[in-house]
């Protein structure tokens, strides 16, 4: 545990395929889904004293926040960007 947020070492990171038809919805969905999928693998590596990779870049994060609108984003992809169904499917 490192005393700033994201600033630890990476135990499992995967890539995340996505489209320009993507909604906020439902990457939101893929995310949490692989998640899921990786955190045992990263528990067990923990457990197994493993340390991680450090991270490169500049940290980037993913709000529930809406994305502001500005004139050169495309009005139909802001508004797929800002949707979240009030009701999730069933299957």
């Amino acid at each position: 545990m490192e005393e700033e947020f994201d600033s630890g070492r990476i135990l499992v990171q995967e890539p995340i395929s996505y489209s320009s038809t993507d909604t906020a919805h439902n990457l939101y969905y893929k995310l949490v889904s692989e998640g899921l999928k990786t955190l045992p693998l990263a528990i067990g590596r923990a457990l197994k004293g493993y340390k991680g990779t450090l991270q490169h870049g500049r940290p980037s994060y993913f709000t529930r926040d809406f994305p502001e609108y500005s004139e050169w984003m495309e009005k139909e992809r802001y508004e797929r960007a800002s949707h979240f169904p009030t009701k999730y499917p069933s299957s």
